[in-house]
């Protein structure tokens, strides 16, 4: 069995662009559209944390092959309509990590 996971980490307080993420139960297979990009639908349900904290990893799944179907979770950055004009811009990184059980 093996699984791919993300994990997400902001290097300071995110105040503008955070990470969102959609839930993968909303996604059908052919949402997906060339280049890993996602065209999107209403029933896509999409949170982010507000003012995340380098404190606050997030930590996904992007596939596991003993569940038998194909999926990955959409995860772009998002304009927050309330930020702040002088927001500081984004500072993050991004791990993907193979995990063979």
């Amino acid at each position: 069995r093996y699984a791919t996971f993300n994990v997400w980490m902001p290097l300071e307080i995110v105040e503008d662009n955070p990470l969102a993420v959609c839930n993968s139960h909303d996604i059908e297979f052919n949402d997906k559209k060339e280049m890993r990009l996602w065209e999107y639908k209403e029933n896509h349900q999409w949170v982010y944390l507000s003012n995340q904290s380098p404190s606050q990893d997030l930590v996904f799944t992007q596939h596991d092959n003993q569940l038998g179907v194909q999926f990955s979770v959409p995860h772009p950055s998002v304009m927050h309509p309330r930020a702040k004009k002088q927001a500081c811009p984004r500072k993050s990184f991004e791990v993907g990590i193979l995990v063979v059980f």
